[in-house]
């Protein structure tokens, strides 16, 4: 029988962006997870999906590139609109991942990102404009907030298996993020 070639297992990661110091955790709770999926299905190859947001997202990401994982970046909008959300210690995170440039995960080899198309406005039945989508420095931007809820669908619509990172005493209540209702690993 020749060799089989499987179907790489997609794995989508959700969590918050402000750990409060419990980076370390997370990072040794994520690799746990990732340890078992290595040993479980080894015979697979993995691809993370990730909004490569600070915090959980981005110490996922290196953590999988780190075990020869592939990654896909599935962001919101481009990087320019992107980095609004990011303070400089994050955009240089970021930057490590992403290339500006070309939008091409920094070693294409190892992965790439997806830029989704902007939501559609129902009032002008367009798609949003950039200048729509800026972040707004005092108040949410509810049309912002919709496209990161649309990552947060998209992901978890092509994952054979989400994990979520969140505090363990955090009720999963809110749509987008890890609030829509995924079995969490609640770290401490």
């Amino acid at each position: 029988m020749p060799d089989r070639i499987l179907a790489p297992i997609m794995i989508g990661i959700t969590g918050k962006r402000e750990l409060h110091g419990k980076d370390e955790a997370v990072r040794s709770a994520i690799d746990a997870c990732f340890d078992l999926l290595d040993q479980q299905l080894a015979a697979s190859g993995k691809l993370l999906l990730t909004g490569l947001a600070s915090g959980v997202d981005t110490i996922a990401a290196q953590s999988a590139l780190d075990r020869g994982w592939k990654v896909i970046a599935v962001l919101p909008f481009g990087l320019d609109l992107y980095t609004q959300d990011f303070d400089a210690e994050g955009i240089q995170r970021l930057h490590k991942f992403a290339d500006p440039k070309n939008g091409l995960l920094a070693d294409p080899a190892k992965g790439r990102v997806i830029v989704l198309d902007p939501l559609i406005d129902q009032h002008t039945k367009k798609p949003f404009p950039a200048t729509q989508l800026s972040h707004q420095p005092k108040g949410s931007n509810r049309d912002r907030t919709d496209h990161y809820e649309q990552v947060g669908l998209f992901i978890a619509d092509c994952s054979a298996l989400m994990i979520a990172v969140m505090p363990a005493t955090e009720q999963p209540d809110r749509i987008g993020g890890t609030h829509f209702g995924a079995q969490t690993l609640g770290v401490a």
